[in-house]
């Protein structure tokens, strides 16, 4: 009986507390069951009590708390609405996380081992020296255009007439042009003519293909072909076992020459150039060797004021320009030196 009334007046106490304090009257509620349950309750049932009675009151205080929100009290509203704002607000701005930071992994950049320098002994030297020397030879011989000119046939009589007649003969060199020699000079007038023909023929055709041959090349190729020439000149160039005497430079036998080219520009003439010519035109030297005339006129230049050249320095300049000119016309580019301006005053 006793507990019954307890019960009644805490319900009813129950629905006009809030639904904060539920949890600290059910505790309460709890322990004064406990209390009422010592006094009237037998041992056997107090001591069960105190195992059941707690979840059954926490039950009973969670029904309690349904059925007073499924009442409509404007408080679990007011709840239910903060709750529903803050979940849209934190949907609609969500805060952004920071990016975490990238660690960049920290270059170790190795000391590069310089490499080592190989000493060469003087014979490695030699060979290296010799190496390159061959392959400027080698590169030189591809600008000057060597291995694409054409030769023709043999050009003179006594030529027509050798390779006509050693062709296909195994006998002593010496021997055979000895006796070609002695055979050709026996030659009648006839014989003559026709060996002569035969030569002019070779030249004309010759001369042709020389000419189709050139004019497949630019003028600029043209020019460096032959400054590759000279170069070749005088790397090939031995000296003879006969004092006095060179060993031409030769390819496949046949001694580098120039190509000619009628495209070439004229070089430019000095003043004294043009001053030893207009001298030996004039007649006054007939008779005089060429080397004791050039001796004089060379006196004579020095003995000459500034004013008595100045005919042949403005000659020296009028060439310069029209080398310039007629140089960059026909090879598309100035040239590397323009020539002097002011002659020699002294041999």
């Amino acid at each position: 009986m006793l507990r019954r009334l307890v019960l009644g007046r805490l319900s009813t106490d129950l629905s006009k507390k809030p639904s904060v304090d539920l949890a600290h009257t059910s505790h309460k509620l709890n322990q004064l069951t406990l209390s009422i349950n010592r006094a009237a309750a037998p041992r056997h049932f107090l001591s069960r009590s105190l195992h059941t009675s707690p979840r059954f009151w926490n039950a009973a205080a969670k029904s309690t708390s349904r059925t007073t929100r499924g009442r409509g009290r404007p408080s679990a509203k007011t709840t239910k609405t903060t709750k529903s704002t803050r979940s849209t607000k934190s949907k609609a701005d969500p805060k952004k996380k920071a990016a975490p930071r990238k660690r960049t992994a920290k270059k170790t950049t190795k000391a590069a081992k310089k490499p080592r320098r190989r000493v060469l002994s003087e014979k490695g030297k030699a060979r290296a020296e010799a190496k390159k020397g061959r392959d400027d030879i080698k590169q030189l011989k591809e600008i000057a255009l060597l291995s694409t000119e054409p030769h023709g046939g043999p050009q003179g009589a006594w030529l027509v007439f050798a390779h006509e007649n050693i062709k296909g003969r195994k006998q002593n060199a010496a021997a055979g042009q000895k006796e070609l020699g002695e055979r050709f000079r026996n030659l009648g007038p006839a014989e003559r003519e026709h060996y002569n023909h035969l030569a002019n023929e070779n030249k004309a055709a010759f001369q042709t293909e020389y000419d189709k041959w050139v004019r497949s090349h630019s003028a600029e190729q043209i020019r460096q072909a032959n400054a590759a020439r000279a170069n070749l000149r005088r790397k090939l160039t031995t000296i003879s076992s006969n004092p006095g005497h060179k060993k031409s430079a030769k390819f496949q036998g046949r001694v580098i020459h120039n190509i000619r080219d009628d495209r070439a520009v004229k070089r430019p003439v000095n003043a004294y150039t043009q001053y030893v010519v207009e001298r030996f035109t004039t007649g006054d030297f007939k008779g005089v060797k060429p080397t004791d005339a050039t001796k004089l006129i060379g006196e004579e230049w020095k003995a000459m004021d500034a004013s008595d050249k100045q005919k042949w320095l403005d000659q020296q300049e009028a060439d310069n320009a029209r080398y310039r000119r007629e140089y960059e016309a026909t090879y598309g580019h100035k040239p590397p030196t323009a020539g002097k301006t002011r002659a020699k005053a002294t041999a």
